[in-house]
């Protein structure tokens, strides 16, 4: 169970005078180790509201206190208690169809985004690759130079897995696998660092994987997106309890740095499209049938291409990436 309890207003006595407890007793920053008092954003986690948005007083990065341990995560991954509540919430059922349906456009989304960037490797890595919906669809294309695998670690998902090769690896505590060791000249990573308590040492375990100059692609919510400036709902909506760290792009920066990593450039996409950002505006809710990444109609798709430019020269997009190497 995560742990709901607060030091807020929690008194002890020490050499016979009472003392005050912080209700951030025990924080630190996941980025940049700092032990410092962080400030209350005044955000909470939709589905957790006895937890913390704060920001590190030292690095100012922006995270969930208290979070969920690995323990923790490993049997809400283990279980797919995660993604059965939250597709149940926002959709009707939670079996794998109805996420295939559901997560078919953000396929599509990201395979424009990186298929070209793959196609210049021979061995690509995707880590988190939850029921490997985006290997299957790749596997599927033809005229591809390179084959792709997968690291999933939650058995809900693993079972169901649709992907093709998958490796069972937590790379937060676990060192790779020797057969793992040197084959991967891209690693590409979709939503998964923002989940991890100690991103540092996960950057450290994977380092193995590299082939000879080989490199790395991660993305992540961007904490400064547009779409929080545009409606409030949202804004509290994007908090979530397994989202430990919410990333900017200092941030993002210096965990990779932190790393060892060279990182190449920190940039922001827009993903979604300008129909779902006037949904949140109008309903103040996510629509619930799939995730809108096109207009619903190809001939207003130029209208898609403006807003996205708009909103990325303003480096506010919805996804924020950073493409990294070893060397």
């Amino acid at each position: 169970m995560l742990c709901d309890t607060l030091w807020s207003g929690m008194r002890v006595k020490a050499r016979g005078k009472e003392i005050k407890m912080s209700k951030f007793e025990g924080f630190q920053c996941v980025v940049c180790g700092s032990k410092e008092e962080p400030v209350d954003t005044g955000f909470r986690p939709r589905d957790n509201k006895n937890a913390f948005n704060v920001k590190c007083a030292e690095c100012g990065h922006n995270q969930i206190f208290p979070y969920m341990t690995m323990e923790e995560y490993s049997e809400a991954y283990n279980e797919g208690t995660t993604f059965k509540s939250e597709e149940i919430k926002i959709a009707e059922g939670a079996d794998v169809e109805t996420a295939r349906v559901k997560w078919k456009e953000w396929n599509a989304k990201h395979i424009e985004m990186y298929y070209d960037r793959m196609q210049q490797h021979r061995h690509v890595l995707d880590l988190g690759s939850g029921f490997g919906f985006f290997e299957e669809s790749l596997n599927r294309m033809e005229g591809n130079h390179f084959t792709i695998e997968g690291v999933e670690i939650g058995q809900y998902r693993l079972d169901a897995y649709v992907g093709g090769v998958v490796h069972n690896v937590n790379f937060s505590e676990e060192k790779a696998p020797e057969n793992m060791e040197g084959r991967y000249d891209l690693i590409i990573s979709m939503h998964l660092l923002e989940h991890l308590y100690d991103p540092v040492s996960f950057l450290c375990n994977i380092k193995p994987l590299f082939a000879p100059g080989g490199e790395c692609i991660f993305e992540v919510p961007n904490h400064d997106c547009f779409l929080k400036e545009l409606s409030k709902e949202y804004a509290d909506f994007s908090y979530l309890k397994e989202h430990i760290s919410n990333y900017d792009k200092n941030s993002l920066r210096l965990v990779f740095e932190r790393a060892g990593y060279r990182v190449k450039k920190v940039y922001t996409r827009e993903i979604y499209s300008l129909e779902n950002h006037l949904n949140w505006i109008r309903n103040g809710k996510p629509f619930i049938k799939y995730n809108q990444m096109y207009m619903p109609d190809e001939r207003l798709e130029f209208l898609n291409d403006l807003y996205h430019e708009y909103v990325e020269k303003m480096d506010k997009g919805y996804s924020l990436i950073i493409e990294a190497s070893l060397e």
